[in-house]
């Protein structure tokens, strides 16, 4: 899971690159997969 979580990470940084969604998005996005991968550890 942590593989996936880190491939969707990668995705985000290039549509942020790319243009395709802004830097508030990227960060709103990282924050709730930050909270989906916190749950896998509890």
């Amino acid at each position: 899971m942590h593989e996936l979580y880190a491939a969707q990470r990668d995705a985000l940084v290039r549509l942020r690159d790319s243009g395709e969604v802004s830097g508030e998005v990227m960060r709103r996005v990282e924050r709730e997969l930050d909270l989906e991968e916190s749950r896998l550890e509890v």
